[in-house]
């Protein structure tokens, strides 16, 4: 019992057992070239699995039992070592660089070992050390641009926003397109669900749509310091083991580990402080101020800058008109403005006073991140524990943050020789304050940038006063409100929206996992693993009375929960088959449950204005439960046959069967792959002088993707009779009240939707072709893949006929393509001289997806606006932009009217494509002595984006292009068929859209008026709008020293000190006029390249320290 306990206390709590006969053996592993340290050293001792790594300063200690005999050392492009263990306690070793290799181990779908170079698959490995240098918080974040295939990008650049990843193109249409992720072998969430207020426009997967707050991934829980790395399985082959969830490849994460050392305690503290400052923000005008055809406007809630000429105002004070008024905050009183006329443009405005909307709400924002690790171990027992606390203020200078506070615990004990039971258990808490954006009359971008430039956003709140005298404190002041008055603002002023709306979130989170592992025999071992992933999100949604979204008030509570329970039992045997022959072979059985409920309520209509947040502040008709909730339960069998000839020919078979409560029957998933190590070869050992290493592999595989759950079954809701909570029995029925057949999403809103009990998972099956080739001692390397997959039975809405009583069913009823090309280059001290190294990397990837059929039509909207969307169109990569453009013969050329302007076409088309032609990335390091710089780049190579910002600001006359003056060189007709005299001057541009020069003024830029705007955002024609999204960027750049060395760590009694500046996204080349081409308002959806007032991004500067004991 005693020694049960002892266990359980080494197991759960990391204390170090000490046994007292070993011996402890230190050393410091140099380079014989030039008697560096290596840091990384693989050092085990002969015989037994203890063993350990060098530190950054080469050193290691170990400790090792009375009888070893041997050290082994091993690492990369040097030559193995074993030392034999004499009296001494130091032993310290110089490496020679050699062909022989450190075989490169990475881990695969279901958690296991094996050597990369016996692969037939692809998959790409990202060290933990690559993602703590870019000084991402983000993991996701962190990955980008460091393996071919995989495109990632931030949603916006609020603290702890959502990032979208996509592996080789798009799977599936109206499916979740993000990865599975699994951590340690167990498979986690990554969702980023929207609010259920109705304010968002929430999808199934509970994204946001074009309006509210960006909500961040739940992959952000994880801190990137615990991660000791990422292997990206790209192909179905490597993802197959994974069936139904597969479909968009699979991301392993493996956390940190304790490794045998010694009895002492490595403790690090790893500090970084960042600095963010606004990348990029949008060019507005400043010449001209509120109001229409060059007379100053501001009654009538006047939306428009295309008034006077602020230059020309006299720069007096203002002229109040009559009636109500507003007290501001500094005492003062501000009357109703009055309107300009012809033969007094300015009317009541006189100052020149001009106000910077575009970097006004911006401040420089920060984070401090802190972790802290404790990791050891002996032959018996590893442990590692970390604690971080994160705290980030955004750009932002208001209710923008983020917070995250971690603990994790990774532990496993030895019980003998034949059992091994390992642990992992972490806690996260996060807290955080969300902006608004987007399509949102509450968003700060749309209210910040159409605001005139004479208008003052500061005073945002005062005390109105009426005609009668009555007082309203706590008005909001707009530029279509100016004196507080009891309407409805329009849009609201940016800063009011910033402090006084709020949108907060608090998430708890437990990830927790057990495995034993089981050794009878040596060649037999069985592995028993189950694992917890459960999080509870609460959120708060406050918009005060006279926002303009909720111009009486709302307040939305709302709490979201998932709970994931995995499980798997394995059985592997590994035995000869014969001489040449060895055979791996594997059969599991795996256990999903996953559970999501969204409950909360939302209350609106408020009693009393100021009163704090409660939903009591409203009649019972004005409050609106809500609760969904969801079950999936999938079980699996599955199987792996591993085959290796003449140790150089590989072979793997995996097969799964699955069942799964949101469809019917039994589906079977294969997959094969072969490699060849062609460079095995008696014929070709003539090349070994330059060809390391030569691989050609192959594979083909089928998985997944899942329905959403209750698409097999018509459901019916009932009515609700209730007493002050939620709506009452709708009487225009006495026996169904409000009751009918589901409606919404997934089918069209306001549809009723029949259940389809014959639904299948989606198909996706691949071949892929590749080869690895490692050349001159493994210092270059090179990978090419060629793929192609085809997904059948897409799932989406169908419409039915209307004798059936319902409009739509979903149905396996599209099927889509993708076929690419990856490539990855490594060149590994391909300098080298005196102390002084350069390493570099490349990478580059193209896909081409088509939608090769829809079920009964030719295109499907899924996201957006209307227009221009994001539609699925047959013949066309998926996610194309979707709208109208202008008239066109069969040549291309516009088909002008009279007057010499282009028309708007009768029938919307495709007029973009978000989806890029290539991407690339390179990385290069230099390294001297204790030096080091790391530098990456990436690029985007085409890809349209809409810029609907700009859209809407040339139409509402803030954008930066509508500011100009022209002087008519001869008479111009202007798009309303007025002539504007030659010599005369006017406000906008000249254009020949060949049928000679016309004048571009308001009455084409704007709908101001009647009958104008087609070169408006507002306008029919989107096309205008769609820019190009080519982009290099300057991701990271980081500048390292490191402190260490005998006499230092003597005097210290520290292992090293690592100090690091870094810069992130510091250059942006593009010819993108928006804030960043990478930006997206739709997050994590299918709907790609929306830029319509998107919270701006961010570049950085970081200070890091890193103290290891």
């Amino acid at each position: 019992m005693k020694k049960i306990l002892k266990s359980l206390f080494f197991l759960f709590f990391a204390t170090i057992q000490v046994v007292a006969q070993n011996r402890t053996i230190t050393g410091v592993v140099t380079s014989q070239e030039d008697g560096g340290p290596i840091p990384g050293v693989s050092i085990l001792v002969s015989g037994t699995k203890t063993g350990t790594q060098t530190g950054l300063d080469g050193r290691f200690s170990i400790n090792v039992p009375p009888t070893a005999k041997q050290l082994e050392f091993e690492f990369v492009g040097y030559a193995k070592q074993k030392i034999t263990i004499g009296k001494s306690n130091v032993i310290n070793v110089i490496l020679v660089q050699g062909s022989k290799e450190l075989k490169e181990v990475v881990v695969t779908a279901l958690g296991f070992q094996v050597e990369k170079d016996k692969l037939g698959t692809s998959q790409s490995t990202v060290k933990g050390d690559a993602l703590m240098k870019s000084g991402e918080t983000s993991v996701l974040n962190a990955l980008s641009s460091k393996a071919s295939g995989v495109q990632i990008a931030r949603s916006g650049g609020d603290p702890g926003a959502s990032t979208y990843i996509q592996i080789r193109g798009q799977s599936t249409i109206t499916g979740d397109l993000q990865p599975l992720f699994v951590i340690d072998g167990v498979p986690v969430s990554n969702s980023s669900y929207g609010s259920g207020d109705g304010s968002q426009g929430a999808t199934a997967s509970g994204a946001v749509l074009t309006q509210g707050t960006s909500q961040q991934s739940r992959l952000n829980d994880l801190n990137p310091d615990d991660i000791e790395n990422i292997e990206v399985l790209k192909g179905t082959a490597a993802a197959a083991l994974w069936g139904t969830r597969a479909a968009n490849g699979v991301v392993i994460i493996t956390t940190k580990r304790g490794k045998a050392n010694s009895a002492k305690i490595n403790i690090s503290l790893n500090s970084t402080y960042s600095i963010d400052v606004l990348n990029k923000s949008v060019p507005l005008q400043t010449a001209f101020g509120q109001g229409e055809g060059g007379i100053f406007i501001a009654s009538g809630r006047e939306r428009y800058s295309w008034g006077d000429k602020i230059a020309d105002r006299s720069g007096a004070g203002l002229i109040n008109g009559q009636g109500g008024y507003v007290i501001l905050p500094d005492g003062s009183r501000r009357y109703p403005y009055v309107d300009g006329t012809i033969t007094n443009p300015h009317g009541g405005q006189a100052s020149q006073n001009v106000y910077d909307h575009a970097k006004e709400l911006f401040h420089n924002g920060y984070y401090l991140d802190n972790t802290l690790t404790l990791s050891g171990g002996d032959d018996k027992t590893l442990y590692y524990v970390s604690l971080s606390n994160l705290d980030q203020k955004g750009i932002l200078k208001a209710n923008s943050d983020y917070h995250r506070k971690s603990f994790n615990i990774n532990a496993d004990r030895h019980f003998g020789d034949n059992l091994k039971i390992s642990t992992n258990l972490s806690y996260v808490n996060t807290t955080s304050n969300r902006a608004q954006q987007g399509s949102n009359l509450s968003g700060l971008f749309l209210g910040g940038l159409r605001t005139p430039p004479d208008f003052d956003n500061s005073s945002y709140q005062g005390t109105y006063v009426d005609p009668t005298g009555a007082l309203f404190p706590n008005r909001q002041i707009a530029y279509r409100n100016p004196i507080g008055a009891n309407v409805n603002s329009g849009y609201d002023n940016p800063f009011w929206s910033l402090n006084q709306i709020t949108s907060t979130s608090e998430t708890d989170r437990f990830l927790g996992s057990f495995e034993t592992k089981y050794d009878p025999k040596s060649w037999l071992y069985f592995i028993l693993r189950a694992g917890v992933d459960y999080y509870s999100d609460s959120r708060t949604d406050n918009y005060p009375v006279f926002s303009s979204t909720y111009n009486t008030g709302s307040l939305t509570l709302q709490e979201i929960s998932e709970l994931q329970f995995n499980s798997d039992f394995i059985g592997k045997v590994t035995k000869p088959l014969s001489k040449n022959v060895n055979f791996t072979g594997l059969l599991g059985f795996n256990y999903n449950n996953r559970t999501y409920q969204n409950m909360g309520a939302t209350a609106q209509n408020f009693i009393l204005p100021n009163a704090p947040f409660n939903l009591t502040n409203s009649a019972g008709s004005a409050r609106f439960p809500f609760n969904e909730q969801t079950l999936i339960r999938t079980t699996a069998t599955y199987t792996q046959l591993s085959f290796e000839l003449y140790d150089q020919l590989f072979a793997d078979l995996t097969g799964r069967a699955e069942q799964a409560s949101t469809f019917a029957n039994t589906f079977f998933y294969p997959s094969i792959s072969l490699a060849w190590q062609f460079n095995k070869l008696k014929s070709l050992e003539s090349l070994n002088s330059w060809l390391s290493f030569g691989k050609l592999r192959a594979s083909y595989g089928e998985v997944g993707v899942q329905p959403k759950p209750y698409l097999n079954a018509t459901y019916y809701y009932p009515a609700a009779i209730t007493e002050g909570y939620g709506p009452s029995l709708n009487s225009s029925s006495s026996v169904y009240g409000s009751g009918g057949y589901l409606r919404g999403y997934p089918s069209p809103a306001g549809t009723a939707l029949e259940g389809n009990p014959d639904l299948k998972p989606e198909r996706k099956r691949e071949i892929e072709f590749g080869t690895d080739l490692r050349f001159l001692s493994n210092k270059l390397s090179f990978s090419a893949v060629y793929y192609a997959n085809k997904t059948t039975g897409a799932i989406f809405p169908v419409q039915v006929p209307a004798t059936t009583g319902f409009t739509f069913k979903n149905d396996n009823a599209a099927e889509m393509r993708n076929r690419g090309v990856e490539l990855e280059l490594g060149a590994n001290e391909w300098y080298k001289n005196k102390g002084f190294s350069i390493s570099s990397n490349a990478t580059w990837s193209t896909n081409r997806n088509k939608v090769l059929s829809l079920k009964g039509v030719n295109t499907i909207f899924l996201n957006g606006f209307s227009a221009p969307s994001s539609n699925a169109v047959v013949g066309q990569q998926l996610g194309v932009f979707w709208g109208t453009d202008f008239l066109k013969d069969g040549n291309g050329k516009l088909i002008l009217d009279a007057n010499g302007f282009p028309q708007a076409a009768p029938n919307p088309s495709v007029i973009g494509d978000p989806n890029p032609d290539w991407i690339a990335s390179l990385g290069t390091t230099f390294r001297y002595k204790q030096f080091s710089m790391s530098v990456l780049f990436d690029h985007v190579q085409g890809g349209d984006v809409w810029n609907g910002t700009k859209g809407a600001l040339i139409n509402f006359g803030t954008h930066a292009s509508t500011g100009n003056e022209i002087i008519a060189p001869s008479n111009l007709k202007a798009w309303d068929g007025s002539i504007i005299s030659a010599g005369a001057t006017f406000r906008g541009s000249i254009a020949d859209f060949g049928g000679g020069p016309v004048a571009l003024n308001q009455a084409w830029y704007s709908t101001a008026g009647a009958g104008g705007g087609l070169g408006s955002g507002f306008g029919p024609v989107a096309s205008q709008f769609i820019e190009k999204g080519t982009r290099t960027r300057l991701r990271e750049i980081t500048l390292s020293y490191l402190l260490t060395g005998p006499k230092f760590k003597i005097k210290t009694k520290l292992q090293s000190i690592n100090f690091s500046i870094t810069g992130r996204n510091l250059i942006l080349w593009t010819s993108y006029s928006g804030i960043d081409p990478e930006t997206n308002l739709t997050g994590v959806t299918n709907g790609r390249g929306l830029d319509y007032f998107n919270n701006p991004s961010t570049r950085s500067y970081l200070f890091s320290i890193k103290v290891n004991y």
